[in-house]
């Protein structure tokens, strides 16, 4: 079983979606690929989970030990991975840890709202979709 497991590279703003609503299309697909996939992680992306959950802006949905619970576990479920990539293809500079991480990982999906990294889907045979085209292809 382990090994039909999907690889996925989990942006940022997913993330925050789905801790705000776990209703959400970000939510169901986040605790889904929580519990059933891979989540590959670089140290610069968990850094980065990090600085945007805890902003001053987010305080009044998440106090400091639902930010800790929700590190917590990315950590326990999540593999990081070393990044040795250099990619500069998507046109937001910021986004291309996350392609250099998925490359490096070897990753199947990206799951991202964001349309920098979607307009290149797929990259390198890495699927780069949104969390309702993930609902809708396995939930």
């Amino acid at each position: 079983m382990s090994n039909s497991r999907k690889k996925i590279v989990i942006d940022t703003n997913v993330l925050v979606s789905a801790l705000l609503n776990s209703n959400s299309n970000e939510g169901k697909v986040y605790y889904h690929i929580i519990e059933n996939e891979k989540v590959v992680l670089s140290q610069d992306l968990f850094n980065e989970y990090t600085r945007t959950i805890s902003k001053t802006k987010f305080k009044k949905y998440f106090d400091i030990e639902e930010i800790s619970e929700a590190l917590a576990l990315l950590l326990e479920v999540g593999k990081i991975i070393k990044t040795k990539s250099k990619i500069f293809d998507c046109r937001d500079a910021k986004d291309n840890k996350l392609l250099e991480l998925a490359v490096d990982s070897k990753a199947n999906y990206i799951i991202s709202g964001d349309d920098d990294l979607l307009s290149l889907n797929p990259y390198k045979k890495i699927k780069i979709i949104t969390a309702r085209q993930f609902m809708e292809k396995f939930l």
